[in-house]
């Protein structure tokens, strides 16, 4: 007897929800908006996640442009301004 394969009654459209979200809470936590707030460390850490390999996953589970993204977090000061800090460290 052959059994039905078991992500046969997952929502695709939900689980892409499921990581742009996590895309926008990395995003929160880099900027240091994550909530509850987070350590300067972890928020270091979530900057630096930013282009690494667990971040073109999940761009590709998202069905997002991950070149888009990195080149859109070029332009927001806030977000360029600890990239500067995080280089001169």
């Amino acid at each position: 007897m052959m059994q039905k394969p078991i992500a046969s009654h997952v929502n695709a459209e939900a689980c892409r929800r499921l990581w742009c979200e996590v895309l926008l809470e990395q995003y929160r936590c880099a900027i240091g908006r994550a909530s509850p707030p987070i350590s300067s460390n972890e928020q270091r850490t979530a900057f630096d996640w930013f282009g690494s390999r667990s971040f073109w996953t999940v761009c590709a589970l998202a069905g997002v442009d991950g070149e888009a993204i990195l080149s859109a977090l070029q332009g927001p000061a806030r977000f360029h301004r600890h990239k500067r800090q995080r280089v001169r460290a």
